[in-house]
């Protein structure tokens, strides 16, 4: 009995050892699965040249200036023929003027002394005006039956003619693009026969209104 049984343990021994072997041989067979692939290193933000951040910057554009200077800027100018020396004249002056009962600080006044029947005075625009403006009329100083003829010329061409007495006014508002000589007329229809009285006509602010830059 005891044989028998020593034989059954070789045996079985043996198979353990063979089914060993056997499973080696197997796993030796199979295909070895490939080494793992190691993926290349990232770049850090300095090397890309990008922001420390990680995002992407894209390039700004530039945008037309809104500021209010750049407004001011691009708004016209104007110029007080009051401020202005003028190329010609015969009697003027300038400075604050009640006309139909309003102030206008920025007036050019021109006299007849009684015997000036005419009076003209004249300004050089230099191309670069566009607009003449002003409220013209009688000083309201001067005598009540005191008609008086505003004329402006612009290169000796007759553009506007107004005949006013004392107590009224008109706004004057002219295209003067182009013209190089301004001219400002008054005539005093009484003073061919009143020697004795003064008339003053007024351009009560008037002023240029200069192109844009």
């Amino acid at each position: 009995m005891a044989t028998d049984s020593a034989h059954r343990l070789v045996k079985i021994g043996l198979w353990l050892t063979a089914l060993g072997v056997l499973i080696g041989f197997l796993a030796w067979q199979l295909p070895k699965a490939p080494p793992p692939v190691e993926s290349p290193p990232v770049p850090s933000s300095d090397q890309q040249g990008g922001s420390p951040s990680g995002e992407t910057e894209t390039p700004s554009t530039a945008e037309p200036d809104q500021s209010p200077s750049a407004q001011v800027s691009a708004a016209p100018t104007t110029e007080y023929l009051a401020d202005m020396q003028p190329v010609t004249y015969d009697f003027m002056e300038t400075g604050a003027a009640d006309v139909n009962g309003a102030t206008f600080p920025q007036s050019v006044i021109m006299p007849s002394h009684g015997w000036l029947t005419v009076n003209k005075v004249s300004y050089n625009t230099e191309r670069k005006m566009k607009w003449f403006r002003a409220t013209i009329g009688v000083r309201d100083d001067s005598p009540p039956k005191s008609p008086i003829i505003f004329e402006v010329t612009a290169d000796g061409r007759k553009v506007y003619s107004k005949s006013l007495r004392l107590g009224s006014s008109r706004k004057v508002d002219l295209n003067v693009k182009g013209v190089l000589r301004l001219d400002l007329v008054l005539r005093f229809p009484e003073a061919e026969t009143d020697f004795q009285t003064s008339y003053h006509g007024v351009w009560g602010d008037a002023q240029f209104v200069r192109y844009r830059d």
